[in-house]
């Protein structure tokens, strides 16, 4: 019996080797390998994970989750880690399926390096919407990094810097994105996820914002950030809603003000449509949060609203108004896009 290996560093890919492995691989074995030692991520992991789907589930990095914090040092630890890995590859047989949930990963263009399979790409988020740009020449290419890290990191790994588009497949929920990727993918709409999700009515009172690390990856400041977020609590607070705010678990906090209702999950804010100990709201509302998309192609009751809310000072990031042009493109009965600044 041939096998299926699924690497996968984050919960909304795991959620999506959960439905290819439904509907592509029911007659193989197959194994989950966790790429990832980050601690909340590992932490999330532990409570999604149905060790009854898979016949192997597997965390060769975990092992290195208290170092992740010091960035230099654990950037050479990555020798360790492709000894792990090539330990894995060592099983993988040419006939056996590869799905992988990052496409820009090093670590996938190592194992193209290492093996011959061809590789499913697995939906991570709304940067599945990214990939068209990085093909030329019937390849997807990555940007290089000229820091010292990623300079470490590709003499450690791996310094090619594409992949030829005939080594790729793709499970994706996202459609009409590109021509190259319409005739190599295979497309979704979860009805498995969605059989398996609540079916009972949200919360008709209530709006949750979901964060983002927008502070973090320095796309807004402090001030512009909050103050956005104010006038979208207050749009929804003149309406009857109680609204809370959802931080994003990788953001640092010491920004939020005390007047701020907040909630912490410990589990990914998709696994709320699979969890009836938590209450939903009638509203879920972000800037372009991926997690909206996908709580909204989960959820088997359409009694919910999904809204994003457009900024001025989000136009100039091109990813972020893919983001945007594809939601206002595909978007459902239940989907709305606010204009802030209008």
């Amino acid at each position: 019996m041939s096998t299926s290996y699924f690497f996968v560093r984050t919960p909304i890919q795991l959620y999506n080797a959960v439905e290819a492995k439904v509907k592509l691989c029911n007659e193989t074995k197959c194994k989950l390998i966790i790429l990832s030692d980050y601690p909340p991520t590992l932490g999330q992991f532990e409570r999604l994970i149905d060790s009854k789907m898979w016949s192997e589930v597997l965390t060769p990095w975990g092992k290195y989750k208290k170092l992740t914090k010091f960035k230099l040092f654990n950037r050479l630890l990555n020798i360790n880690r492709r000894i792990s890995l090539k330990k894995i590859l060592k099983g993988v047989l040419e006939h056996d399926m590869v799905f992988w949930g990052n496409y820009n990963s090093i670590w996938l263009r190592y194992f193209i390096s290492k093996k011959n399979n061809s590789v499913t790409i697995l939906d991570d988020g709304f940067a599945t919407l990214s990939i068209p740009k990085h093909i030329k020449n019937h390849e997807l290419f990555f940007n290089k990094n000229k820091s010292l890290v990623s300079f470490i990191e590709e003499l450690l790994i791996s310094s090619k810097n594409s992949i030829p588009l005939n080594r790729l497949h793709f499970f994706t929920s996202f459609k009409n994105i590109s021509p190259l990727i319409d005739e190599r993918a295979t497309y979704t709409n979860y009805p498995f996820l969605k059989s398996q999700s609540r079916t009972d009515g949200p919360n008709q009172k209530t709006m949750y914002f979901i964060g983002q690390p927008l502070i973090l990856l320095s796309i807004l400041d402090k001030e512009t950030y909050v103050r956005n977020i104010n006038s979208i609590f207050e749009y929804y607070e003149k309406k009857g809603m109680k609204c809370f705010y959802v931080p994003h678990r990788s953001a640092i906090h010491n920004y939020i003000p005390k007047n701020w209702n907040i909630l912490n999950f410990n589990l990914p804010l998709e696994g709320l449509v699979f969890d009836d100990t938590q209450q939903l709201p009638k509203i879920m509302a972000s800037f372009y949060s991926s997690a909206l998309y996908y709580v909204n192609k989960f959820y088997q009751n359409k009694d919910m609203n999904f809204e994003y809310w457009e900024v001025n000072t989000l136009q100039s990031n091109s990813d972020i108004q893919h983001c945007y042009s594809y939601i206002k493109k595909e978007k459902l009965k239940n989907t709305i896009v606010h204009k802030l600044d209008a």
